[in-house]
């Protein structure tokens, strides 16, 4: 389904709404796991929250979040599972997700297009986050 530019941007500034809490905890939840890499419940709700978001995208056709949500969620499953992704780069990559996720929501909120943001950068450095 495609959607006219102001479509989408009515359809952002609602799903920027719905979004803050997400990235709320998910900047709330990173900071308890950055203090203490071994937190099970820090990666537990960090794992929903990616899920949430990664749904909440998908549903809507925003492939660049919908990514990068797809690659946190999968990190934190790997986490859960007790695989040793939680390394300084890959805290790293998931900080700049969060933020880039942010940047990105806030760009189509407000020209309704993903135009000039490279989500490729992003997705690079998640990689080796599972």
């Amino acid at each position: 389904m495609e959607f006219s530019k102001e479509e989408m941007m009515e359809i952002m500034a609602v799903f920027k709404a719905e979004s803050e809490e997400h990235l709320k905890t998910l900047n709330q939840k990173f900071a308890e796991l950055s203090a203490n890499p071994s937190n099970p419940a820090a990666i537990e709700v960090l794992h929903r929250t990616s899920h949430s978001m990664k749904g909440a995208a998908r549903m809507l056709g925003l492939a660049p979040i919908e990514e990068i949500g797809m690659l946190l969620e999968d990190g934190f499953k790997a986490a859960k599972e007790g695989k040793p992704v939680l390394t300084q780069d890959n805290l790293s990559a998931v900080q700049s997700a969060i933020g880039g996720m942010e940047k990105l929501i806030d760009q189509l909120a407000s020209t309704g297009s993903v135009e000039g943001f490279d989500v490729s950068a992003i997705l690079q450095k998640l990689q080796a986050f599972k």
